[in-house]
């Protein structure tokens, strides 16, 4: 219980360690990342929807695309509102979809 204590007010005072410059320049490469990633993301899904006239994938690969596509999508759909202190929040949320997904729920 005490080295539990120690660490929370050490993470309190190493929080204010932290400028907002830093937070800033965190943010601009977090939103550059995903200016990046975000089109790979369309083309992925581009690619599978593509390749679907070609193989018949069974209606739970196709459901499971979908499910995981829409979650991780989620993140994509304002690149510019994603910050250091809301992606934790938005990729958890993507992670729980893609795991939902791929559990059939």
């Amino acid at each position: 219980m005490r080295a539990l204590l120690i660490a929370m007010a050490a993470g309190i005072a190493l929080s204010g360690c932290v400028t907002s410059e830093q937070v800033d320049k965190t943010n601009l490469k977090i939103q550059s990342g995903l200016a990046d990633a975000c089109p790979k993301l369309e083309a992925a899904h581009n690619a599978f929807l593509l390749s679907g006239i070609f193989i018949n994938y069974p209606q739970k690969v196709i459901e499971t695309e979908r499910q995981a596509y829409a979650g991780v999508r989620s993140i994509c759909v304002d690149p510019a509102s994603v910050t250091l202190q809301s992606s934790v929040t938005k990729v958890l949320r993507a992670i729980e979809d893609i795991k939902a997904a791929k559990s059939g729920g």
